[in-house]
């Protein structure tokens, strides 16, 4: 069966360490379900997080927690009491062009392709460097080029970007857009979406996930920036956030109402991907996520959203960060509400006079009937009830 691990040859020697059985058939399970049900994932392949103060200690590769290598040897230390905006840890510097710790380099690129030997058989999979990363930009640049190597010595073409730190993928363009605050972070400089948009040959999709930090209508507007910068290129490519924060109320994150908020922006500032992230930061696959992703799904159903584009110039007489356009110009237009409200659409470019107007009641996942109307420069469009509702427009049939 393709995937299966029984497909790849046994381990032997320095990698026999990673054949941990429970581990890779839990990998390997999730990559056969989620290709059962055609749903694309996203695979980050380094976590920064877990090999600072509050995980170093318990990882494998620290040289105190293995045979293979002394704290000499490899350049490792045993014990890390800095997190990653303090100072970048060796073990992410390891490649050629940082401080080329070819003895540690071998364990790591042995990860990666036992990663790749279960996951480059599927063709649902994206490959991510890091998650939310502050490290050099030479150090994604390597792994990327390590598995797109691997990924054509298989004759398998894949897609690939990486996931900085920084919150704010505009890099100050987007006045009032959130940067980390409570500490001074020397590595935001090197840390943007800048480094993404700029290097196509490197990085085949771009990943602003940790633009989820933003709040209200900033939040559109730098997911907005990043999709027009991205249409201006000679380098199109598919924009993806895979980690809505949102759920405890907590400073930065927000509470459930903003990470239900962050999810329809996403959608109709044109990216293309929105996904909750896990508790306590997220709403994972809670009861209100369930809600609006199946509501999601009938507005797909109904609207074709992958030639859809933002439309913010086609709303009148709308606060900010209460109403958001996608539209098919002619086509289709649709207009969601956050909280309920009014607004007026510009459907002068459909070339019917006439329009159909129905209603999506998110909170419920239920279409409302279709009623018919007149189009205009200044159509007015008001909710049948609060909450987040969303307006569909097409032709008269």
């Amino acid at each position: 069966m393709p995937g299966s691990p029984s497909a790849y040859p046994a381990l032997t020697g320095h990698r026999a360490a990673l054949a941990v059985p429970a581990y890779w058939h839990r990998f390997h399970r999730f990559l056969r379900l989620t290709a059962e049900r055609d749903i694309i994932i996203q695979v980050e392949l380094w976590d920064p997080h877990d090999n600072y103060a509050r995980g170093w200690h318990g990882h494998p590769l620290n040289p105190a927690n293995n045979v293979n290598f002394s704290a000499e040897e490899s350049g490792l230390p045993d014990s890390i009491e800095y997190e990653a905006w303090e100072r970048i840890q060796p073990l992410f510097e390891t490649v050629p062009a940082l401080r080329d710790l070819a003895l540690v380099r071998r364990y790591q690129e042995a990860f990666i392709d036992r990663v790749l030997g279960f996951s480059l058989p599927f063709g649902h999979v994206l490959y991510c460097m890091d998650n939310e990363t502050c490290s050099d930009p030479a150090w994604g640049e390597y792994w990327c080029r390590h598995v797109r190597q691997r990924a054509g010595q298989r004759g398998v073409s894949i897609e690939t970007t990486e996931m900085w730190d920084n919150w704010d993928p505009t890099d100050g363009a987007v006045v009032g857009a959130l940067r980390q605050t409570g500490h001074d972070h020397p590595y935001l400089d090197r840390a943007k979406a800048s480094q993404t948009l700029d290097h196509p040959q490197l990085y085949s999709f771009v990943d602003i996930s940790n633009h989820n930090m933003q709040h209200g209508q900033t939040h559109y507007e730098t997911a907005l920036w990043v999709r027009r910068k991205v249409e201006q290129s000679d380098h199109p490519r598919p924009i993806n956030c895979v980690k809505i924060y949102g759920a405890s109320g907590k400073y930065p994150f927000g509470d459930p109402q903003q990470g239900l908020e962050r999810f329809w922006r996403n959608i109709f500032a044109g990216l293309a991907s929105s996904r909750f992230h896990r508790p306590p930061s997220g709403l994972g696959l809670s009861e209100p996520a369930r809600r609006h992703l199946c509501s999601m799904r009938l507005f797909s159903e109904a609207m074709d959203l992958f030639t859809a584009r933002p439309a913010p110039e086609l709303l009148g007489d709308a606060v900010p960060n209460a109403a958001f356009c996608l539209a098919s110009p002619g086509q289709a237009a649709a207009v969601c509400f956050l909280n309920g409200g009014r607004a007026t659409l510009d459907c002068s470019a459909f070339s019917s006079p006439r329009v159909t107007l129905r209603w999506l009641h998110i909170e419920q996942g239920r279409w409302s009937s279709s009623v018919c109307a007149t189009a205009g420069s200044a159509m007015p469009l008001e909710t049948p009830a609060a909450g987040f509702q969303l307006a569909l427009v097409t032709p008269e049939s």
